[in-house]
């Protein structure tokens, strides 16, 4: 597991955390999968969370990594997050859905 923490001006601005595991379904191949991820909104869009996504993927890489899973959650932003990780050469690979049972 990692977890990456930054911070501009002496002050936390953003957090995020992975973990590396075998893939279930052949578990020869390494993967590693961002867990959460969180951007204080006045450093949104000013290459603090570029920095933290480059220290996930080089993390990835160091564990021998196959490949690396990123969320987004459905909101407003989702458009936003596509763009973004179709930049980095991700590829949409399924969707989730949530029902509360409790």
């Amino acid at each position: 597991m990692g977890v990456w923490v930054a911070e501009k001006d002496g002050k936390v601005v953003g957090i995020t955390g992975a973990c590396d595991y075998p893939m279930y379904f052949s578990p020869s191949h390494r993967v590693v999968q961002e867990l959460w991820w969180y951007l204080t909104p006045e450093v949104r869009g000013n290459g603090v969370g570029k920095q933290m996504y480059d220290a996930i993927e080089s993390w990835a890489k160091e564990q021998g990594a196959t490949a690396l899973f990123m969320v987004a959650l459905e909101d407003e932003r989702s458009p936003a997050m596509a763009n973004l990780y179709t930049r980095q050469g991700f590829k949409p690979m399924e969707r989730m859905f949530f029902k509360e049972v409790a």
